[in-house]
This record gives C-alpha cells, sequence and structure tokens, in this order.
C-alpha cells in the first residue's frame, strides 16, 4: 500500500510517488490532487483521509465516482477504520480495479505536464504584454475619475492625486498610447484597501449622514425616526462616446409599495410622456421610446420627482398574527439540492455550531455573524449571482458585495428551513446639506442595493442588511487604517452596526421591484433586422449616469 511521506512531515523526491504506484495496490492518504493522481493514473484504487475542505470535496468525489473509499474525519485517528478500509477495497479489488482503469485510460491525454506549463506561461505573457486588464471590466482614466467623483466626496483633482500615488504603488492600470486604463472594479478595491485618504473620507462623510439616520441609546444604536416623509428625484443621463443614432428604450426603477412604504405619489416626470409608460404597480417607467442622435455630442436626461413615507424597521417592538401559507413557506425555502451535502456547506454548519435546540432567530443571527464578521467589503467579478454561486463564492472568498452575501444568506437560511427572501432598492450613500442626501452613481445601477429578510414566528419578516461590512472591523486594513484615531472609531463602532443591522432598518432604505433593477437595463437599442424581431441589445458605447436626491419634507 502506498503511504504519503509529505504527510508525515518529509521532504520527497516526487519520484517516490511514481515508484510508489508502479508497486501499490492501493493508495491512501490526505486527498490532495496530486497525490491521487499518481495512483488513479495507474488505474489503482485509492483511500481519502482528508483533513481541510478541498482534499474533502476531492475525496467526495473519488468515491461518487467508485474509485475508492473516504474516510471521515472522526475515522482519521483511528487505526482499525484504516484496516477496515483496506480490506473493503481489496475484498472488492475487480470492481474498483476495473472502474480505475477505465479512468486511467480517460485522463492520460492530460498527463502532459509540459502542456500545463506552457497553457500557464502562455497566459501570463499575454497578460504582460497587452491584456493585463480584464477587457470586460477596464475603464479609461477619464470615466474611471468620473465614476469616483459621482459616487463618493472628492472632488476631480483630489481623485487624479490618488489614481497617480495608486499608479506608483501596484494598483491595478495599464498605460497605453490613448492613456492610463484601470479596472472598474479591481482598481477601485486596491483604492478602498490600500488609500488611507480614500477610505478616510468615504468612511467620514457616510459617518455624518449616518448619524441623522441612527441614534445611540444606552450604547445600542436605533433609528433616528419612526418614519420619513420624503420627496424623490431620480435623473437618468444617457450619453455615448462614439457618434450614433440609436432607436432607444428607456426604462427607469420606480418605488414599491410596501408595509413600510407607503402613500406613493408621483409629482412629476420628464419629458412628460414617459407618464404614458408609467406602471407604478410593477416600479417602472417601462419602454419609453426615443431617438437618441450622439452624433453631436448630445446627452439625454430622464427623471421623476415622487414623495413616499418610509417607516423604520425595528425587531421584536411588536407581536405579530403574520403565518406563512404552505405555497409561501415552500416557495421561501427553496434552494439548489447542490448545495444542500456541499462540503463548503456541511463545514460551515461545523463552524457556525448550530444544534437541534437552536432556535430559527439564533440560526439566523450566527450565520449573518459567520459572513458579516469574516468578510471584507470588495467588488467582485461575479459571472453568476444567482443563489448557489452566491454561496460558494461567499464560502471560499474573504470578501464580497451586497448581492453576493445577501444571496448566500438566503440559502444557508433556507437550508435551515428558514424562510429567507430578497429585498432590492437604493440607500442614501452622500449628504448633500441638512436633510438632502443623495446616490450616484457611473454605469452602475443606483437602484441595486440588496438585502435579505427572514420570516420568524411571532416577529415575522425582519430585515438583515450587510452594509456593516463596508463600515465595520471587516473593512479595516494595515494601510487604510492607519490613522489611530479612525481605527479606534471604526472598531468601537463595528459590533453596534452589527447588531443594528440584523433586524432594523432606518427610514433611508428605498424598496423598488427586483425585475426593475437588476433585470432590465435602463436603456437598450432596438435594430430593425431584415427578417424576425428587432435585435434589442446595449451598446458598449452607451454611458449612464444616475442620481437619486433624497430630501426629507
Amino acid at each position: 500500500m502506498g503511504v504519503d511521506p509529505i504527510e508525515r512531515g518529509e521532504i520527497v523526491d516526487p519520484s517516490f510517488l511514481q515508484q510508489a504506484a508502479s508497486q501499490a495496490a492501493v493508495f491512501a492518504g490526505g486527498g490532495d490532487p496530486g497525490f491521487f493522481y499518481q495512483a488513479l493514473f495507474k488505474g489503482i484504487p485509492v483511500i481519502g483521509l482528508p483533513t481541510n475542505g478541498p482534499q474533502d470535496y476531492f475525496s467526495d468525489r473519488l468515491q461518487a465516482l467508485g474509485l475508492g473509499i473516504k474516510l471521515s474525519y472522526r475515522d482519521f485517528n483511528r487505526p482499525m477504520a484504516l484496516v477496515q478500509s483496506v480490506e473493503g477495497v481489496l475484498n472488492h479489488y475487480a470492481i474498483f480495479a476495473k472502474r480505475c482503469r477505465a479512468f486511467a485510460a480517460e485522463i492520460q491525454q492530460w498527463q502532459d505536464a509540459h502542456r500545463v506549463a506552457d497553457i500557464v506561461d502562455g497566459y501570463w505573457m499575454s497578460r504582460m504584454k497587452e491584456n493585463r486588464l480584464d477587457s470586460q471590466y477596464q475603464i479609461a482614466q477619464r470615466d474611471f475619475v468620473r465614476q469616483l467623483s459621482l459616487s463618493t466626496v472628492l472632488n476631480d483633482e483630489q481623485i487624479e492625486e490618488m489614481l497617480e500615488n495608486g499608479c506608483n504603488h501596484q494598483m491595478p492600470h495599464e498605460v497605453r498610447p490613448d492613456g492610463i486604463w484601470y479596472d472598474r472594479f479591481d482598481s477601485w478595491n486596491w483604492l478602498y484597501d490600500n488609500d488611507a485618504r480614500f477610505f478616510a473620507r468615504d468612511y467620514e462623510a457616510r459617518e455624518e449622514m449616518r448619524s441623522f439616520f441612527i441614534t445611540k441609546k444606552n450604547g445600542a444604536l436605533h433609528p433616528a425616526m419612526e418614519h420619513q416623509r420624503l420627496q424623490l428625484t431620480y435623473t437618468f443621463t444617457l450619453s455615448a462616446v462614439e457618434d450614433a443614432i440609436h432607436n432607444a428604450r428607456i426604462f427607469l426603477p420606480y418605488p414599491i409599495a410596501t408595509d413600510f412604504q407607503t402613500d406613493i405619489k408621483l409629482l412629476s416626470c420628464s419629458p412628460t410622456e414617459m407618464q404614458e409608460h408609467f406602471l407604478p404597480h410593477a416600479g417602472f417607467f417601462y419602454g419609453y421610446p426615443i431617438v437618441c442622435d450622439f452624433s453631436s455630442g448630445a446627452a439625454y436626461t430622464f427623471s421623476y420627482v415622487c414623495e413616499l413615507t418610509v417607516y423604520a424597521r425595528v425587531m421584536g417592538t411588536t407581536g405579530t398574527d403574520e403565518t406563512l401559507t404552505s405555497e409561501q413557506f415552500e416557495c421561501y425555502t427553496t434552494v439548489d439540492e447542490s448545495l444542500v451535502e456541499h462540503p463548503l456547506v456541511r463545514r460551515c454548519w461545523e463552524e457556525v455550531g448550530m444544534d437541534e435546540g437552536t432556535s430559527d432567530l439564533e440560526k439566523a443571527r450566527l450565520l449573518y455573524d459567520y459572513l458579516a464578521k469574516n468578510k471584507h467589503f470588495k467588488k467582485t467579478k461575479d459571472s453568476c449571482q444567482c443563489y448557489q454561486c452566491s454561496t460558494l463564492k461567499a464560502l471560499t472568498d474573504d470578501g464580497g458585495h451586497c448581492i453576493t452575501l445577501a444571496r448566500a444568506f438566503i440559502a444557508l437560511c433556507r437550508l435551515q428551513k428558514i424562510p429567507a427572501r430578497e429585498q432590492t432598492g437604493a440607500i442614501a450613500v452622500n449628504p448633500l446639506g441638512p436633510r438632502r442626501y443623495e446616490n450616484r452613481t457611473y454605469d452602475e445601477v443606483v437602484f441595486g442595493h440588496t438585502w435579505a429578510e427572514v420570516f420568524i414566528s411571532d416577529i415575522g419578516w425582519i430585515p438583515v442588511e450587510f452594509h456593516g461590512i463596508s463600515i465595520g472591523a471587516p473593512a479595516l486594513t494595515e494601510a487604510n487604517g492607519q490613522d489611530e484615531a479612525l481605527r479606534h472609531k471604526v472598531l468601537e463602532n463595528s459590533d453596534p452596526y452589527f447588531d443594528f443591522f440584523f433586524g432594523h432598518l432606518d427610514c433611508f432604505h428605498i424598496v423598488c421591484s427586483n425585475s426593475a433593477a437588476k433585470e432590465v437595463p435602463q436603456a437598450v437599442v432596438y435594430e430593425e433586422t431584415d427578417h424576425g424581431p428587432p435585435r434589442i441589445h446595449r451598446p458598449d458605447a452607451l454611458r449612464e449616469e444616475c442620481r437619486l436626491v433624497f430630501e426629507c419634507v
């Protein structure tokens, strides 16, 4: 039987594994792919003794394919368990060996290490030559400066100074003949993590704003008011960086009525013809047609003004008679079955430490703390943000953003049979003056913020917001927290914010339709075709600016 000397802490010649594979009947070891593939290339059955998540997953796959046996972590230190596993393989050796030989024949084409090295070298050489930035996320300096100036309290001069400093300190960028280019996400993450001024200005501005929304009493945070009448002004500006004439359709998200968001009234819209496309119950100005001529550098602006009353959310202040029907319960506890026995999810349960006596409310809080207090805020490049992918991403990555973490939390709650759902909308970000705030974005939606709600018997639906990861202890790094006073302030406020955002919301979370915010672009182009329906798409040359102003009435 082959035994892995590396697992005993010995340094061995790599040829040992090949030599052992030529003589062994069974391979047993921790479950690293490199170790076991030496056996599998020779058609030899294996026994996995995993000690970490990746090894656990790989051993599960080997057992599922019938190529060997996996021992559980509990059996790891029981010699007889290993002996019995070896006997089990040997007693059915013909069956195991037949499967392993067939598997070996399939994987021979992938044995060439030189081919792998050529692929890796080729990838990095191409990145060094001309593709160091992800083409999908690259952004010219003028656009990046515009994005940062709209979404922060910094002016263009301050931003350009920070970018120049970042380019001298390994911030993702690329110098080209037409100027400097950045990565829309990675360069922003670098600034947030490494530029102390960028982090400090962002934090202090939001603290100024939060001081009006949230108040501290007896060491705990509470909404500053029970409800607030707001006037919202939403402005969407569409431009292009190339001369073109487009037959466009405009789709603007609009607040929807909920138990905590009421008396919504449209005051005006521009152009006024947009009102013919107003669908308030669906949360849309839907498909307003317009021909946009960008040949002269023109920009087109669409806007509306409305009023609504928003009520603060405070968990447990009143009881509730609300119940869920069986259909609702099934809807809000349905989750991808592949997550049920996934090794990452099983490891999550072990680390969170829930048992049969843990209440649903306690389980939800444990899962919230597990995600919120161990994840760093960052923008991520997710090819898919479904509940399954968001969960696996959150359980493997050291960071995430509101959509990833909210959806991971919802999926984990549903796996525990705790009803959970998603809410989408907008939040106030920067102060404008007394009782006026705004949220501005560039080529990103304002109404894309996401949080979760869980249903707890006798309490009802409670909000769960992951905003705390961007303002609490997980946001700090050695580089961005150099100011000791600021670091102390962030750490002091961290736990109170986490306590507040589990079960509470202020009056400045505006809810809109999920589909209006995430599934339908705000501007698309219709192009007639020779045959069939028109082609509907969003040209890369389009540029969008969004601005939502909150004014307390």
